[in-house]
This record gives structure tokens, C-alpha cells and sequence, in this order.
């Protein structure tokens, strides 16, 4: 989503001391020789034996014996247009009439989950120029899918259940693991419309018609309400959270100061004259937190902080129907053209997962709210942080004159 920019305030909250917290990391390669050196191999396996292993997606090329076999229920066979995507030509992914760029494919790169039970084109980073227009699934992950979504079409639930379904079509990867063998169906959303005019109106695959800003299409998928506000409070009670880790003024102290803030700012009528000078001590407050976390980004103890509490790289696993933001407000407080990004979790497994996702893209605004076709699907993984959400967007390194957080809004 995009906001204009807001009142620029320049003064700067007293940075507080420092409490570092080392933290705990993997063996290295040259503590590894060190402890073999001087406790022998045995030991160091039993050491290792104790530390949890990674369970991450992996990426399969055509080509590879890990390659999945490609199928229909008519043909064991490839076709030249098994993978759909859509793709960013220009600046743009959709044409000067509005519709997506389709690009087809018959073998593509793929993330399959750890389980072996998930799947999608490994398009690259979040902000990549593909972007998947399916995935693949078992059935159980397709049921556990159905079962969970609980989206919205205006207020309520479509009069049908669920305002979004995901169906599998006649496609599938056939994935041999040993002697094993799991058969992934191509995964397609469904949604139903029931309308003043036309009644209901049901929508299938590339047909899909949603919102273009993220925050909506993620309402929408998840039925989760008022996300832009719920971000905003969860942005900075996880910067109070913070700083209580690494300064004097603890957590509860600093969310009650933020509290009183925004209150005196809601019990004051926008035409009061002091309404103004409230608004400014609650802007000076949201900005001096900021800037506090942002002196702190570089010391030992902030990585620690960040992991305590779930945030950016170390976000729990998701359910279906949780959803990720990922979040960057500059110093002052404001956002300019860049605040939030949302995404919608419709299937899991284990570490893994697969959000149904849309973003503004400065252009079609008059399909911001409703009858967008650019909505993609995209995998992210939990168990290890260069597959996370927070790291595949990549916000934290693109603009690093920003406060970039990523939450994980559920339960």
C-alpha cells in the first residue's frame, strides 16, 4: 500500500545505554577442528548428534534426477504450458488493456518443501520479475487448506463457505523419494461472488479477480480485518519489546508512554486547537522509539532482541490464514510511497509455506480494491533465515534509512 508523507519532525529521542547480549551460534568450520583436535571425533559427533537439524525447501532443476515427473490424468507427459506465471515486462505486469502477462512454461526451477509435499517455480526473491499464477500440493495439504480459509467477499463469507477455495486441476508432479513415491496436484484458486446484480459469480485460475492492494487481497484471503491498523500497533509494541531487551526503560514503561500519546490524541477533537500540539508529542514519541531501535540495529545484543520475540528472520512457522507484514518507516516516523506489505498464508508444511499475494503497483488504480488479475503465489520457509519472508523481501538492505520490521499476525 501507498500513503502520502506525513509531518516531518527532526528532533531526536536520547539514545540509552546498551545491555549486549552475545548470542548463541552454529559450530564454525574452525571450531569444528579445534574440538576435534582436542575432544576427538566421537565427542564432536555426539555435540552434533544434540543440534537441531535444518529442515528447509530445496530447489530442483529440469533436468536433475530430483526433478519431479510431470503429469496429467490423461498423460504422463510435460506440456509447453504446465507452469503458469505472470511476468514483469517494462515496469509493468500487465498490458495496455489491463490483462497479465502470461508466461508459459513446460519445465521451470522448483521449491519443493521438506515434507515433499509442496511446490512452486522458484521465481527468485519476493520482488522478482515471474511471479507463479499456481502451485502444487498433496491432497491432505490441499483438504487442510479448505478447511482453514476463512476469507471474506465484503462483510461476511460468500452464502457458498468460503470466499476462497484452492482446487486442484488435472495436473500433477509425481515426486519419487527413494522408494516412496507423492503425487502433487497443480493447485488453482476458486472464488465465489454472490452479487446484487448478477448473483453469484464464481471465478476459477487465471479468471480470479481481487484486489490489488496488499492489504486488501490479504483480507480477503484471510478474512483478517483492519490489518493496516493491527500492523501499525504490532509495529511498535515489537520495538517497545525491543528496547525493554536493551535499554533501562523497560517494555511495559515504554508501551505505557506510547499509550497515553495516542490517547490524549483520540480524546481531543481534530478542531481543538490543541489537538495539533498532541498530535506532534505522539508523532516525537513514535519517532524517538524509532530512532532509538535504529542507532541499535549494529550492536551484539539487537540480533538476540529480534529473535526473542519473532521478529524479521526468526518469525515463527505460520497457519493457514495467518499473515506476514513486513513493515519500514523512516526516522521521523513517516512512510512516503513505501509503508507495508501483507501476505496471506493459504497452505503449509511443517517450516514451509505458500501465501496468495498483491501489491500496488502505481498503475490500474481503478482496481486497487476489487477486479485486480495480478495476484500470484509464493513459497517462503521458516527453518532457515535466507528463506524467510523478512529475507526474500529484503527491505532491511534496500533501504537501510528505514526501520524494517517483519511480524507475524495470527492466532
Amino acid at each position: 500500500m501507498f500513503k502520502q508523507d506525513g509531518a516531518e519532525h527532526e528532533q531526536r529521542a536520547p539514545r540509552r545505554a546498551v545491555k549486549a547480549e552475545p548470542e548463541a551460534d552454529p559450530v564454525s568450520p574452525t571450531a569444528l577442528l579445534g574440538l576435534q583436535r582436542t575432544a576427538g571425533n566421537a565427542t564432536v559427533a555426539r555435540m552434533l548428534a544434540d543440534q537441531p537439524q535444518v529442515q528447509r525447501y530445496v530447489v530442483v532443476h529440469p533436468g536433475e534426477a530430483a526433478y519431479p515427473v510431470q503429469g496429467t490424468q490423461s498423460a504422463q507427459e510435460a506440456s509447453a504450458d504446465f507452469f503458469p506465471a505472470q511476468e514483469r515486462i517494462g515496469d509493468s505486469y500487465v498490458d495496455a488493456g489491463g490483462e497479465i502477462n502470461l508466461r508459459y512454461r513446460g519445465a521451470v526451477p522448483l521449491r519443493i518443501s521438506a515434507k515433499r509435499d509442496l511446490a512452486i517455480e522458484d521465481s527468485g526473491s519476493a520482488d522478482t520479475q515471474i511471479q507463479a499464477k499456481a502451485f502444487f500440493a498433496t491432497e491432505r495439504r490441499i483438504a487442510e487448506a479448505n478447511a482453514n480459509l476463512k476469507g471474506l467477499v465484503t462483510l461476511a463469507k460468500a452464502a457458498s463457505g468460503n470466499f476462497l477455495e484452492l482446487r486442484r486441476t488435472s495436473r500433477f508432479l509425481k515426486i519419487k523419494t527413494g522408494e516412496d513415491e507423492v503425487i502433487l496436484w497443480q493447485v488453482e484458486p476458486v472464488v465465489t461472488h454472490d452479487t446484487f446484480l448478477e448473483g453469484r459469480v464464481v471465478e476459477r485460475g487465471l479468471d480470479v479477480r481481487l484486489a490489488q492492494r496488499c492489504n486488501e487481497i490479504a483480507t480477503s484471503v484471510s478474512g483478517r480485518r483492519g490489518l493496516p491498523e493491527t500492523g501499525v500497533e504490532r509495529y511498535f509494541a515489537a520495538i517497545a519489546d525491543v528496547l525493554g531487551e536493551l535499554t533501562d526503560t523497560s517494555s511495559r514503561d515504554r508501551k505505557r508512554t506510547l499509550a497515553q500519546a495516542r490517547n490524549a490524541v483520540q480524546s481531543t477533537r481534530w478542531d481543538d486547537p490543541a489537538h495539533r500540539d498532541r498530535t506532534d508529542e505522539y508523532t516525537e514519541v513514535l519517532a524517538g522509539m524509532i530512532q532509538e531501535t535504529m542507532a541499535l540495529r549494529d550492536t551484539p545484543g539487537y540480533t538476540a532482541a529480534v529473535r526473542r520475540f519473532k521478529l524479521d528472520e526468526f518469525t515463527p512457522p505460520p497457519q493457514i490464514g495467518d499473515v506476514l507484514m513486513i513493515k519500514a518507516l523512516r526516522e521521523d516516523s513517516t512512510s512516503g510511497s513505501l509503508d507495508f506489505h501483507f501476505g496471506a498464508v493459504v497452505a503449509r508444511s511443517g517450516g514451509d509455506y505458500i501465501t496468495m499475494e498483491n501489491f500496488a503497483r502505481h498503475a490500474a488504480n481503478d482496481t486497487l480494491s476489487s477486479g485486480d488479475p495480478q495476484w500470484y503465489f509464493q513459497m517462503y520457509g521458516t527453518e532457515d533465515p535466507a528463506q524467510s519472508w523478512h529475507r526474500e523481501w529484503d527491505w532491511a538492505g534496500r533501504f537501510q534509512n528505514r526501520l524494517v520490521l517483519s511480524i507475524l499476525i495470527g492466532g
